[in-house]
C-alpha cells in the first residue's frame, strides 16, 4: 500500500520527511540522537553569542574595567609600534612616576633692605614691616581721601622692633614703591609724590640739633630712593623749624621732637628740560634714626598756595608714629 508522508518538528526544526510506518524506534531512536546534537550546536551557538555580544560591549565601552583593573588608558596592542604587550603596559603604568617635581620659586621678601656697604646716613626708603591697611576718610571740605596705617620696621640694633605709622593722602594717588616693599605714592595728573624714608643720624646729634643742610644731603644723595631713576640738578633747604608732640611709648605718653623742613630742588628730564620743584620733610626721630614723610610738587603750583599746595601740606601734617 502506499505510504503517506508526514513533516515532523522537532526541537524548533522541520524534520525530513518520513513514512508514518517507519519504526516506531527509528523514530525515538535515531531521531531522538539528531536532536540532542543540534541541542548541543545551539548551546554552542548561544555561547558564542554572548561571548561576542561581551567583546562588543568592551569595545562600544571604552571606559569599561574588567577584574577590577582600568584598562582606559592603556593603549591597545598594535595601535602603535613598538606599544608592547597589555601585561607591560599595565606594568608600566602602575610604576610611580621618578619624574623631578618643579622646585618652587622662592617667595618674594617682606621687605627690601638697603645694602650693607650702603652709607646709613643716606636716606632710602623705609621697609614696611607689614601689609598696610587703607580705608577711606574724608578731608576739609569732603575732599575723599585714603588713609594709611601701616608699621615700619624699626632702626637697626635698637630695641624697637616695630613702628606705627599713618598718615592720609589723595584717594586716586597710585602706589609705586609696594613690590619692593617701600612706601611711594605718586599722582598721575601732575606728577606730584609722597615717600616715606629713613637715615642714620650723624653721631653726636640729634633730630634737633643737626644742621638742616644735612637733610638735603641725605635725602637728595645720588645713591638715596629719590635720586633714583630721576636726575637731581641742584636743591637747596630753604627753611627749617622744630617742634615736639606727644606720641604713645612702651611706657606710656611721651614727648618726641619733630621737624618740618621745606626744600627747593630741580629735576631735568631725558629731553634736557629743567623742572623746578618743591619738598615738604615731616621727620621723627627713633634711637638716633630719622624717619621722614617727603612730598615732591611742581614749584609753579606750589608756590600759587591753590590747591595743590594744600594738599601738600594736608599729607605732611596728617603724619603721626607710635613705638
Amino acid at each position: 500500500p502506499q505510504k503517506s508522508e508526514r513533516k515532523y518538528y522537532q526541537h524548533g526544526l522541520f524534520l525530513k520527511n518520513r513514512n508514518v510506518e517507519d519504526d516506531k524506534s527509528d523514530v525515538n531512536g535515531e531521531n531522538i540522537s539528531q536532536s540532542e546534537n543540534r541541542s548541543k550546536n545551539l548551546g554552542r551557538r548561544s555561547a558564542l553569542l554572548s561571548g561576542g555580544l561581551s567583546i562588543a560591549s568592551l569595545m562600544i565601552s571604552p571606559n569599561g574595567a574588567f577584574a577590577g583593573i582600568d584598562v582606559s588608558g592603556v593603549r591597545v596592542e598594535g595601535s602603535t609600534p613598538g606599544s608592547g604587550t597589555i601585561a607591560q603596559q599595565l606594568r608600566a603604568t602602575s610604576t610611580p612616576s621618578t619624574a623631578a617635581k618643579p622646585t618652587p620659586a622662592p617667595s618674594t621678601p617682606a621687605f627690601s633692605s638697603p645694602s650693607k656697604n650702603l652709607d646709613p646716613t643716606i636716606a632710602t626708603s623705609a621697609p614696611t614691616f607689614s601689609e598696610p591697611r587703607l580705608s577711606k576718610s574724608m578731608g576739609p571740605n569732603a575732599t575723599p581721601l585714603t588713609r594709611y596705617d601701616g608699621q615700619l620696621v624699626g632702626p637697626p640694633d635698637s630695641k624697637v622692633k616695630v613702628l606705627d605709622i599713618s598718615f592720609q593722602f589723595p584717594f586716586d594717588w597710585l602706589q609705586l614703591d609696594r613690590v619692593l616693599g617701600g612706601i611711594q605714592f605718586v599722582d598721575q595728573r601732575n606728577g606730584d609724590k609722597l615717600y616715606m624714608l629713613r637715615a642714620q643720624l650723624p653721631e653726636d646729634s640729634t633730630l634737633a640739633t643737626v644742621s638742616k643742610q644735612w637733610f638735603g644731603t641725605s635725602i637728595f644723595d645720588p645713591k638715596g630712593s629719590i635720586s633714583s631713576g630721576i636726575n637731581i640738578d641742584e636743591y637747596k633747604v630753604i627753611t627749617s623749624s622744630v617742634g615736639n608732640q606727644i606720641v604713645s611709648c612702651p611706657t606710656g605718653a611721651c614727648s618726641t621732637d619733630r621737624r618740618r623742613l621745606k626744600i627747593n630742588y630741580a629735576t631735568v628730564t631725558g629731553n634736557g628740560l629743567r623742572v623746578e620743584r618743591r619738598a615738604l620733610v615731616d621727620a621723627f626721630e627713633v634711637d638716633n634714626w630719622c624717619y621722614m614723610l617727603v612730598t615732591g610738587s611742581n614749584a609753579v603750583n606750589f608756590e600759587k598756595k591753590g590747591r595743590e599746595r594744600d594738599t601738600v601740606e594736608a599729607i605732611v601734617d596728617s603724619f603721626r608714629f607710635e613705638r
